[in-house]
């Protein structure tokens, strides 16, 4: 049973603890309890006896609240109890929103089973850096950010490339293997036109740049950045710092517009018909030597329609960031 199945199981149930906190303990994680607060928002409890401190002081953000060691009383199975709790709590009663909440739980408490006790401030840290993000402005858009998505579960090791996967938006290229770069391209026009930076076209020796092209259109029978994720999870379960990569980078790409982002549906088949891949030398730009020395951040739009796509037929580098395309 998932985190999110468990608290929706807490939540329904009926008792007379309206005062306290109704918690179950997480049967992976038996230092964790999860649960809901009185006023029925869900709170995720870290039993901690230990003299370090993983936090110094308590946070306050958009969607959570974090505070260090306190002593609580919470009602489990029937029996009132007490303890030394680090609590989370998840200040959201938007269903879609409590989910993806709890799928960022599922990677913390990983990191934390697997991480000394000395040194586990630093899963707090990286936990708080994916809600904090959630506050500021949206760094790219649904559709964008749907479309890696797509890519990396459409490859053939959807391992590396979340490792090949940007940390930021704002970085050039969205995969990077030092040598290759992919820039991923949608559309919802069904129309191979898409737009470029001239630095994203501009190839330095030894480097080669692939451009992804497909059609990501709106669908209510589609998929969700949310359902496309979940997928992901299973096929790199084995690797929770990846996963926790994937939660940071969905949190500062959607950043305060994630409550409406999360849910919007794009639909797979067509993606899936639609995904083509090209080599960025062929593709039409404005040359550096023809941007006058005083302009900068030149973009263009370049039409890729009667461009022959390449075929990854010949692979000579299985670690290569091609060689993990379809």
């Amino acid at each position: 049973m998932g985190l999110v199945d468990q608290f929706n199981k807490i939540n329904t149930s009926i008792g007379d603890s309206a005062s306290y906190f109704r918690v179950e303990k997480v049967p992976d994680f038996p230092f964790a309890k999860i649960g809901v607060d009185p006023a029925g928002q869900a709170v995720l409890l870290i039993d901690y006896q230990q003299n370090e401190r993983p936090i110094k002081r308590n946070f306050r953000l958009k969607y959570i609240e974090l505070s260090h060691i306190r002593n609580y009383k919470v009602v489990e199975s029937g029996q009132i109890l007490t303890g030394n709790f680090i609590l989370v709590l998840f200040r959201s009663r938007d269903a879609k929103l409590q989910a993806y909440f709890f799928s960022i739980l599922e990677t913390f408490l990983e990191s934390l089973a697997l991480t000394p006790v000395a040194e586990q401030s630093s899963c707090y840290e990286n936990m708080i850096e994916i809600f904090r993000a959630l506050n500021e402005d949206a760094l790219s858009t649904v559709q964008g950010l749907w479309g890696e998505l797509f890519v990396i579960l459409h490859s053939k090791n959807p391992t590396a490339m979340i490792s090949f996967w940007h940390s930021s938006p704002r970085e050039l290229f969205d995969f990077n293997d030092g040598q290759e770069k992919l820039e991923v391209k949608s559309s919802k026009k069904s129309l191979r036109i898409h737009s470029f930076s001239s630095d994203q076209l501009s190839l330095e020796i030894g480097m080669r740049i692939i451009i992804a092209s497909l059609f990501v259109i709106e669908n209510e029978s589609g998929e969700s950045i949310s359902s496309l994720t979940e997928r992901m999870k299973i096929k790199v379960r084995d690797r929770p710092e990846l996963i926790q990569k994937l939660m940071s980078v969905i949190a500062k790409t959607l950043g305060s517009s994630i409550e409406e982002s999360i849910t919007r549906k794009f639909d797979f088949s067509i993606a899936n018909q639609s995904l083509r891949f090209y080599d960025g030398a062929d593709v039409g730009k404005i040359d550096r030597a023809d941007i006058p020395s005083r302009v900068s951040d030149v973009h263009f739009q370049s039409d890729l329609t009667n461009l022959i796509p390449i075929a990854f037929g010949h692979i000579t580098n299985s670690a290569s960031l091609h060689a993990q395309l379809n």
